[in-house]
């Protein structure tokens, strides 16, 4: 899949295809290529999907460990699965997501991935986490609804097993190119 319209390009200068750039159901890749050398993905890179308004789900592999800010602010993504290596997710990854419906994560706890507090967290104001379902692996869904943040979810649902992320060396940012080690 060629992945340069939706890509952070430098501290000043961002591209951005709305109507077309990763149409459907994305899987991000666990490694890229480029220029004959192979990077393992870590974190997804600021404004990666922004206003991407043809993705419909996306699947983060596991490895990566931080989705930057509005990584996916204002795009169409109905489905999101975060692995259980993501430990953090910044301010409005997910902000102005209004067609948002299924959350799936695969930590044990919620206290395992940290989340910026501001503006509402990785979510913003902007996106009503009540009308969206979180998945969570089977016997953590109690955890889920007692924590502060992520009871203000619609519906706190079990599925079975939980990821086994495990931790990559950190040498590639997907969708910010700046980053390649």
């Amino acid at each position: 899949m060629e992945t340069t319209n939706c890509y952070y390009t430098d501290a000043t200068t961002h591209s951005y295809n709305t109507a077309a750039s990763y149409p459907g159901n994305v899987v991000i890749p666990a490694t890229v290529e480029y220029e004959g050398n192979v990077y393992t993905v870590k974190r997804i890179g600021y404004s990666t999907f922004r206003n991407c308004t043809s993705t419909t789900s996306v699947t983060i592999p596991n490895g990566v460990t931080f989705i930057k800010n509005a990584a996916f602010h204002n795009s169409s993504v109905k489905v999101v699965r975060i692995p259980a290596t993501v430990t953090y997710i910044d301010t409005n990854a997910f902000a102005k997501c209004p067609q948002m419906t299924d959350v799936y994560l695969n930590w044990p706890d919620p206290s395992v991935c940290g989340i910026s507090n501001e503006d509402n967290g990785f979510f913003g104001g902007t996106t009503d986490k009540s009308k969206i379902t979180l998945y969570v692996p089977a016997g953590t869904a109690d955890i889920y609804k007692a924590a502060d943040y992520w009871k203000l979810f619609g519906k706190i649902l079990p599925v079975g097993g939980n990821a086994s992320g495990s931790s990559y060396p950190s040498d590639y940012d997907y969708g910010d190119e700046k980053n390649w080690d």
